[in-house]
């Protein structure tokens, strides 16, 4: 449920709010009975009015409260007040008032962009990426394009130049433009829009996406562990246990001290934060216990990886690779470690899921692990969670990594092994 309060607002009081940790937070205005300043937790800022039209409850976007295309609050209490009254008159209402309508009165891409990022954004899983993309790719050149004015050829101008170069990217973004169309026609009427079919409706994306199967080889591992324990916290311990619970990214970059039971070694992702949705119990390996036990703990710190002071959790994930990838040409060339082939964050658990079936963990384990969905039938009758089955697969895990990255003395002969990595 949202979080709500009641005050009068002001302008430095909207200026001053702050965004919830998850979902949104609403501010009734006690000005402008029915208006509220609702936030995101990605920091959006919008005037919303709940008022009824035809005897239903109604809620419509009065303007934006931060950014460029911002109303005052006191236009925006100006706007509700006219679309109560002009609901009251029995008149139509469009949900949105749009800003960035042309003279005819039909929505452009910014005000369908703008309200997919406020009212769809913050229930991804990957959320921050997907508003980044908008705002980088897509705002800045389709903002003031009415709908009905949107092209193919808007879309090849922006995705064929990155094609070559940057093919996941160039996907991805064509994904985006697409899901946002796909929402608007979901959400407005077609009179609103303009259009009642996406002009992106069966467009070919730029590049085939292809399913990525790379996984780290034992020397590339040990390279790595080696650049991560030299740069330290907090991208070198974060990726450490990426490769050690092979959970997702955003997941063990959120970790929140509440979510650790060191003495129980469990680290419990809560359903909000997991892109399952379900909660997920994940049994730490003494190698991962020993890792987040050594991790600095701020006063009133609430992350346990975080460049601010344990006040947020990490970002900024370009950099930590960076800063790994520079450490690992420098032991390169120095002749103290094997070279690394180009790899991505989520290499990390594709390579733990890929060492897990290695060392010989039941498939069905190792998908509890990575916390994916058991499909059809299994799905919903078996509920079992095989929660010491997956301890042990983690600790098996861990020690496996552990031989690969401290390798016997020179006096033992190390037992072949029938596999390899991939």
């Amino acid at each position: 449920m949202p979080k709500r309060s009641s005050v009068t607002l002001t302008p430095k009081a909207v200026e001053n709010a702050k965004p919830p940790k998850s979902g949104y937070l609403e501010i009734f205005d006690a000005a402008m009975p029915g208006m509220c300043l609702r936030i995101t937790a990605t920091g959006a800022k919008s005037y919303i009015l709940t008022t009824r039209i035809n005897g239903k409850q109604t809620r419509i976007t009065v303007g934006y409260a931060a950014g460029p295309d911002a109303v005052s609050l006191s236009e925006a209490r100006k706007l509700a007040e006219d679309a109560k009254d002009t609901a009251k008159a029995g008149k139509p209402v469009p949900r949105v008032l749009p800003r960035y309508a042309d003279p005819a009165g039909v929505m452009t891409f910014g005000t369908v962009a703008e309200d997919y990022i406020k009212r769809e954004v913050p229930r991804l899983a990957r959320g921050g990426e997907t508003e980044a993309i908008i705002r980088r790719e897509l705002l800045p050149t389709w903002r003031t394009i009415a709908l009905p004015d949107l092209r193919r050829r808007h879309a090849r101008e922006l995705t064929d130049p990155m094609a070559e170069e940057k093919p996941a990217a160039a996907y991805k973004l064509h994904e985006t433009y697409c899901r946002v169309l796909n929402w608007a026609l979901g959400h407005y009427d077609a009179d609103e829009l303009g259009i009642d079919v996406s002009p992106f409706a069966n467009l070919k994306p730029p590049v085939s996406k292809k399913p990525r199967g790379r996984a780290l080889k034992e020397a590339e591992i040990k390279t790595l562990w080696k650049a991560w324990t030299s740069i330290g916290y907090p991208f070198g311990d974060l990726q450490k246990l990426l490769l050690l619970t092979a959970q997702r990214r955003a997941e063990v970059s959120g970790m929140a001290w509440a979510e650790i039971d060191i003495e129980a070694k469990t680290w419990i992702i809560p359903a909000a934060r997991s892109k399952s949705r379900r909660e997920h119990i994940v049994p730490l390996s003494a190698a991962a216990a020993e890792i987040i036990e050594a991790l600095p703990r701020f006063e009133d710190g609430a992350y346990a990886f975080t460049t601010t002071s344990g006040k947020k959790p990490v970002s900024g994930y370009s950099k930590g690779k960076t800063a790994t990838d520079a450490k690992v040409d420098a032991l390169v060339k120095a002749g103290d470690a094997e070279p690394v082939a180009a790899w991505r964050w989520h290499d990390l658990r594709r390579t733990a899921r890929t060492g897990m079936a290695e060392i010989g963990v039941p498939e069905i384990v190792s998908e509890r692990i990575l916390n994916h969905a058991p499909r059809g039938l299994i799905g919903v009758y078996n509920v079992f969670e095989y929660q010491k089955e997956k301890t042990d697969a983690l600790q098996k895990w861990a020690q496996r990594v552990r031989e690969i990255v401290t390798p016997p003395p020179a006096n033992v002969v190390r037992m072949k092994r029938k596999g390899k990595m991939a």
